[in-house]
């Protein structure tokens, strides 16, 4: 998936203006659309996989820690 980076995706001004962590907003959205469209390619909702390697890694631990995660059955393997 793309996502934003570097200051577009990560420089905060720590008000409402430029809240911050797009890059993190960019993924969250787009495993959201995983969740609503997989089935339509034969996938099973239940059973969808993320991985990263090196700045991937922290972000799918970032993912893990977000409050969108929050409720949410989730396995990581590390």
């Amino acid at each position: 998936m793309q996502y934003r980076l570097g200051t577009l995706g990560f420089l905060s001004t720590e008000d409402e203006v430029l809240p911050g962590n797009l890059g993190l907003k960019d993924q969250t959205l787009a495993l959201q659309w995983v969740q609503e469209n997989i089935r339509e390619f034969g996938g099973d909702p239940s059973k969808v996989t993320i991985f990263g390697q090196s700045a991937g890694a922290g972000a799918v631990h970032f993912q893990l820690l977000a409050p969108s995660a929050a409720g949410e059955e989730m396995l990581a393997v590390y």
